[in-house]
């Protein structure tokens, strides 16, 4: 199969990709430059319809919804591992938890404690053959995250 055959056979709307994330989800959104913020603000719309969905991320580059509602916390659950301004939102309405796991254990934590069952990341367009990057941040962590045995669904944003 191709590679233009096997994303057209994946494809959805953020709207579809949002409704994948379920009650009691633990999602590992890629930080910073790769995280998806287009798809976090559609989740957001659906907050209320969950409850007790963790997630675990790092540096919001821009303000995100979730983050700014206080009322959010037990729906929508973030924790962040590099505490920047955005995510610093979050802390002051209660519904953000700075986690101060040494980044050299960050996949230790994540395969022992965290167990995420979902990821989500945003990646480039698909080069003439097909490869994506997920850009100068997402290499340190995101090839093993995804190869982790708890992560039953992935999510990835082409950009």
């Amino acid at each position: 199969m191709s590679w233009e055959s096997l994303i057209k056979e994946k494809e959805m709307s953020l709207e579809e990709a949002a409704a994948l994330i379920q009650s009691n989800d633990r999602v590992y959104i890629a930080g910073s430059a790769t995280m998806p913020y287009r798809l976090l603000d559609i989740l957001y719309e659906r907050a209320y319809t969950l409850h007790n969905v963790r997630m675990l991320g790092s540096m919001a580059l821009r303000p995100l919804k979730f983050l700014s509602d206080p009322n959010v916390h037990g729906h929508l659950d973030y924790e962040t591992l590099f505490c920047g301004f955005n995510d610093r939102v979050g802390v002051k309405n209660g519904n953000t938890h700075v986690n101060s796991v040494h980044f050299g254990k960050a996949i230790q934590y994540m395969r022992e404690d965290f167990l995420p069952n979902v990821v989500m990341t945003e990646v480039s367009a698909p080069d003439a053959e097909g490869y994506m990057t997920w850009g100068p941040v997402g290499v340190a962590l995101l090839g093993e995250i995804f190869e982790l045995p708890s992560i039953k669904t992935k999510i990835v944003v082409i950009n």
